[in-house]
């Protein structure tokens, strides 16, 4: 016990500076003091020094600009990754075959996916990394109220807000790496590490060069710009009040802030070079943001018959109501079906299904970079030759599939 106090009294006094840790640790090796003492007395002076660094402005500066809104919406991003790539995973890990590669259109998928789930975690861990420094850079010496802080805001929100799970992927969710450990892996490698390497890159140089903090501040802007849609769908999820508001078109500019701030506060040679620079950053995260943004919305949704088995091999179709273009997609073995990227404005969907009554739904408004699921229950069409026998043993087969593969 007392080799661990005393340990923790060494590794206690790195936060003090290091003209006074050396002082300190000397008074304690000449006073004979036990090590419970030494850690109390330890632990009394490092409250009050960090007391004192909050009389200056610059950690409630980090703590109201970074720790409390970043903290939250690295969080809010974390979790939306962790609920959509988990039925990704599911599909290619556990449910790997290798027609996912014989397949053209499925290696397309798998392709499109893979990208996807690649610009998610860069772009996680590029902001990340960057709020970590940010806050390193504001905080100094302040540090480690405000690391400790940061990270509580980050861990916090999982633990006190339930996971909503999609009830369509019964099967994912069954799991409890999905459902438990994938939130939490997700949250610890993309946003805690990163941070916190951020912040010890802060401590030990508070600036960096200009132009590697330019093209570091592009690249941001560029990953930003091209994960929009996810920036404001993670957002929206759970603040839904913010779904038609403006309030969503401020996320990507936020993204993108604390990489700003590392541009104008570079060690620029002359002011003119400062002043192009901060010109520069002003138009990267004002510009790319608003011209990536993309002018589409998604369209999933589940069909299902009577009895509630899903159906599959269903035509749906989206009809613009304004151009008349048409939209197809079909509805797979678990009858789930999506439409990607439809240019916003009104349309009708139409769902037409060997055995059953077409089903209409129209006029449905969609806005930009929302998700809005269209589920239908299909009516059994008793007039058609199909609804023998053979088409309800085929609904009743597939919900055995469906039961099967959940299991």
């Amino acid at each position: 016990m007392t080799r661990i106090c005393w340990w923790l009294v060494d590794r206690g006094s790195r936060i003090l500076e290091p003209e006074e840790r050396h002082a300190v640790l000397g008074d304690f090796a000449e006073s004979g003091e036990t090590a419970g003492q030494a850690l109390r007395d330890l632990l009394g002076l490092v409250v009050r020094r960090q007391a004192a660094l909050w009389t200056h402005w610059r950690p409630w500066l980090a703590l109201l600009l970074v720790v409390a809104p970043f903290g939250l919406l690295l969080s809010l991003i974390c979790r939306w990754w962790a609920e959509g790539s988990a039925t990704t995973f599911y599909l290619y890990v556990n449910g790997w075959t290798w027609a996912y590669l014989e397949s053209p259109g499925a290696r397309v998928d798998l392709a499109r996916n893979s990208a996807a789930v690649f610009l998610d975690c860069s772009a996680l861990i590029c902001w990340s990394w960057t709020s970590g420094f940010v806050l390193g850079s504001l905080s100094r010496r302040a540090i480690w109220a405000n690391g400790a802080l940061f990270c509580l805001a980050l861990f916090l929100e999982l633990l006190a807000v339930r996971q909503h799970h999609n009830p369509y992927n019964p099967g994912v969710w069954s799991l409890t790496f999905y459902s438990l450990m994938l939130p939490v892996l997700a949250r610890t490698v993309l946003v805690f590490l990163p941070s916190i390497w951020g912040m010890h890159k802060a401590l030990r140089l508070a600036t960096l060069p200009p132009l590697q903090t330019t093209l570091w501040a592009v690249a941001i802007a560029t990953m930003t710009g091209l994960a929009t849609r996810e920036l404001e769908v993670s957002v929206m999820s759970a603040l839904w009040p913010l779904r038609p508001s403006w309030g969503l078109r401020l996320i990507p500019f936020a993204a993108v802030c604390p990489a700003g701030f590392m541009v104008a506060t570079a060690k620029w040679r002359q002011w003119f070079g400062k002043v192009v620079g901060c010109v520069l950053i002003l138009s990267i995260v004002t510009v790319i943001p608003i011209l990536a943004k993309p002018h589409t919305a998604n369209v999933p949704g589940v069909i299902t018959d009577p009895s509630g088995s899903r159906v599959a091999n269903a035509t749906v179709i989206a009809r613009n109501r304004s151009t008349n273009a048409e939209y197809r997609s079909f509805s797979d073995a678990w009858g789930c079906y999506k439409f990607d990227s439809l240019p916003v404005g009104s349309y009708d969907l139409t769902v037409d299904a060997p055995g059953f009554k077409k089903a209409v739904r129209e006029n449905i408004e969609l806005i930009v970079g929302a998700t809005w699921q269209q589920d239908f229950s299909l009516k059994v069409d008793e007039a058609s030759p199909s609804v023998s026998g053979r088409s309800r043993g085929h609904v009743a087969n597939q919900a055995g599939s469906d039961g099967r593969r959940n299991r």
